[in-house]
């Protein structure tokens, strides 16, 4: 059996999270002037093409022999587009704190890569005495262990560099002072994913918590039927 299914999304509004305007609302420029949100951008959790494409083939009971009687196997490929996000400079809490940068783009103007996974599951069921029968499973998750880029860093549009050690005000100083300095700060965010959650905080970091989609996992195990 084969199916699919697509879907697009164009999510825009004044604020991708409760929280996104909280620091100018609450501190207005003028001390006194309370600023309303107006400007619609597409918004950061915004994917505006997403689809599966499933093919699932079983064999029945009494069907192809002890071998492949009750054998079943299910190839699931799943893909989205990336989510807006802004180019911007500031300094050290760039990603936690809109008030620490200055966006150097349109709001939300680009965008990280497409996501591209497939999933795979063997099962066969065996019966063991009258109505007791065991599913044995095997799941892979990820089969081609592809590394999809969920999320970047604001300053280099990068899951790979955060830009801390080039940018001049914030790291760049300290590292051409002690270079051991930059090779420790790479060894202690060897992936970035420390770095990231401590940069992303809130709403942003329950929602898009990881750099990385899953990486290839496999699942073994068996399900009693009566």
């Amino acid at each position: 059996m084969l199916n699919g299914s697509i879907s697009f999304q164009d999510a825009q509004g004044t604020g991708s999270f409760p929280n996104s305007n909280r620091g100018i609302v609450g501190a207005p420029l003028d001390g006194v002037t309370r600023f309303a949100p107006q400007y619609i951008a597409p918004l950061e959790f915004n994917n505006s093409v997403r689809g599966n494409i499933n093919l699932d083939y079983r064999f029945s009971k009494d069907d192809g022999g002890p071998i492949l009687e009750e054998l079943g196997i299910s190839a699931l490929l799943s893909f989205n587009s990336g989510h807006p996000y802004t180019t911007g400079i500031g300094g050290a809490d760039l990603e936690g704190d809109a008030r620490d940068r200055q966006p150097i783009e349109p709001l939300n103007a680009s965008s990280t890569p497409w996501n591209y996974q497939v999933d795979l599951r063997i099962d066969k069921t065996i019966n063991i005495y009258d109505r007791l029968s065991a599913n044995i499973y095997i799941n892979v998750i990820n089969v081609f262990d592809t590394k999809n880029i969920q999320n970047v860093f604001l300053r280099t549009g990068s899951a790979t560099d955060d830009g801390y050690l080039t940018t001049p005000g914030v790291g760049l100083e300290r590292a051409l002072a002690d270079p051991t300095f930059a090779a420790l700060y790479r060894a202690i965010n060897l992936d970035y994913y420390e770095q990231w959650q401590l940069a992303t905080t809130g709403a942003a970091y329950t929602t898009q918590p990881y750099l990385y989609g899953p990486p290839r996992q496999i699942q073994l195990g068996v399900r009693l039927e009566y």
